[in-house]
């Protein structure tokens, strides 16, 4: 039924004065809510494409099927919602990837700094009702990861989903700080491919 299910009570109790002959059916409705999502993304060179499919697929939902509040980092970490609001998705990746009108550093990629720039000015965001993706590769020029600032995102957030685009068998190596952050993630999952990223986002919505 369009309207949902028969809800039994309410309609007992609605139709007592007429010896409870429901002549005023009720429904139970089921309120759907829009998901609030945060999305962190890392637009260091090595990010840069699967960072603009990804946001190119995600701005292109109907905002009355998801919030988007969108930041991105490289050196240090900027809120980005209003490229998007004020040119349009193409143009606003566009801008995205050379820094321009968003006051980003496009030096030595810094996971630490950003989730300090993140909680320090932008926690607020972060609700029970927020599901918070990051989008990087987890390399961390061997600098402070600062997993503890993952950790109380999370504590605050309704789920963390980290999108990698490396396989699983590079986390770790090198530079990577990704199996310092996997135990603060709610899922993390392997992300490269238009195909993928698709995935991810229709489990956002699930």
């Amino acid at each position: 039924n369009k309207l949902g299910m028969l809800d039994v009570k309410r309609t007992i109790r609605l139709n007592l004065k007429y010896n409870e002959v429901p002549f005023h059916l009720q429904w139970k409705r089921k309120k759907i809510e829009r998901p609030d999502v945060v999305v962190l993304c890392d637009i260091s060179r090595s990010m840069r494409l699967v960072v603009r499919f990804f946001l190119m697929l995600l701005y292109m939902l109907n905002r009355e099927v998801v919030r988007i509040r969108s930041f991105a980092f490289c050196s240090n970490l900027a809120e980005v919602s209003h490229l998007f609001d004020r040119y349009g998705v193409a143009e606003g990746v566009a801008r995205l990837e050379t820094g321009y009108d968003c006051n980003i550093l496009m030096s030595l990629t810094d996971y630490g700094q950003a989730l300090r720039d993140f909680v320090s000015v932008y926690g607020d965001c972060v609700s029970d009702r927020t599901t918070v993706i990051i989008l990087g590769d987890g390399r961390n020029n061997f600098g402070n990861p600062e997993t503890g600032l993952l950790r109380m995102i999370g504590e605050r957030a309704k789920r963390v989903v980290w999108l990698n685009p490396e396989a699983p068998a590079f986390w770790g190596t090198g530079d990577s700080a990704m199996k310092q952050y996997l135990p603060f993630c709610h899922g993390v999952r392997e992300c490269n491919t238009l195909f993928q990223l698709e995935r991810a986002i229709d489990a956002l919505l699930s």
